[in-house]
């Protein structure tokens, strides 16, 4: 009976000893050694004054860093899940609208960065990893060795009104869980805006047609009382400039009378272009009009007539009041 006891005593006791195995794991980790990367952003940015919101301002137009991290992950008794983890390490505001976009400090400026772990690196940003604020830990690792590629694309964008500023942008990191693998930082700290494009010199222009009269108007398409006029623009040097009339037409180029007890009856306002091709201005479209001078700031004048035109059989007295707006395109 005795020995039976010993026995059972020394089983029970190996039991232990092979529980107690697992209180002496530990939590999975990384380790290696990770690749940095410090990019100089522009510090004077020329600006077309028609760029939009989500206009891109500047691209590196490709990747830029090189080399790459070297990080092994998991080890002998350890545990548990390992995470990549990426982003922005502060917490720039995200840009309502722009995705991947994060404000820079600079007044209307935000910044896109991609990260490419790929030593064959994507034809496109959109093949990246796209960071973010706040930082987002989102994939899974496997235990192993990983060399991931230290490139990284960057963009400037535009979020609304520009002025020049002072930068303000935090480093962006990639986490191979507890183990850094790669770094972004940027230095330039001012940037300076200059506007590239054209204003006009006087916003809103009135153009006075003449008195004209009922026997002035022989059918459809006559026309009556031309007027030449200018639309004159202060432009900065060496751009391309191209214009678009728009207003409410009864033809290609031909504006809609206003409507009402007062208003004449069958006739429109016509607008003819005087210069690169002389006749009927198309509205809705873009005309090129010339590219400025190479230095200065030179005055660029838009020459254009308008004219009664008969658009209905039927002609009755009245005011002609029509309106149009003009937009302006540089390149």
């Amino acid at each position: 009976m005795r020995t039976w006891v010993c026995r059972s005593l020394v089983f029970f006791s190996m039991v232990l000893g092979f529980h107690g195995q697992a209180a002496w794991a530990f939590p999975a980790t990384c380790k290696g050694a990770f690749a940095m990367t410090t990019y100089t952003l522009p510090t004077s940015l020329t600006v077309r004054r028609d760029m939009n919101v989500g206009d891109v301002l500047f691209d590196t137009q490709g990747w830029v860093g090189g080399g790459q991290a070297d990080i092994t992950c998991g080890g002998f008794l350890q545990h548990g899940d390992l995470w990549l983890d990426r982003g922005f390490t502060g917490t720039p505001a995200p840009v309502p609208g722009l995705p991947y976009v994060y404000a820079t400090g600079v007044p209307g400026v935000g910044i896109r960065v991609a990260w490419s772990r790929n030593a064959s690196a994507p034809a496109q940003m959109s093949g990246g990893q796209y960071m973010t604020s706040p930082r987002i830990s989102n994939e899974r690792l496997e235990w192993g060795r990983y060399t991931p590629a230290n490139l990284w694309w960057i963009q400037l964008i535009k979020t609304g009104p520009i002025r020049s500023g002072t930068y303000s942008i935090p480093i962006v990191e990639v986490y191979y869980h507890n183990q850094i693998s790669n770094r972004l930082a940027f230095t330039g700290a001012n940037l300076v805006v200059q506007t590239q494009g054209c204003r006009l010199l006087n916003p809103s222009q009135n153009v006075l047609l003449g008195k004209s009269w009922m026997k002035d108007f022989k059918g459809v398409g006559s026309t009556a009382w031309p007027k030449d006029f200018d639309i004159d623009l202060q432009c900065e040097p060496d751009i391309a400039v191209s214009y678009r009339i728009d207003g409410l037409k009864v033809d290609d180029s031909t504006l809609k009378n206003s409507e009402g007890r007062d208003m004449a009856k069958g006739v429109g306002v016509q607008l003819l272009s005087r210069h690169g091709f002389v006749g009927p201005l198309a509205m809705g479209r873009e005309v090129l009009l010339g590219r400025t001078a190479a230095s200065g700031t030179s005055v660029v004048r838009i020459p254009l007539t308008a004219r009664y035109r008969q658009v209905d059989s039927a002609v009755g007295p009245g005011q002609v009041v029509t309106s149009a707006t003009i937009t302006l395109f540089y390149r």
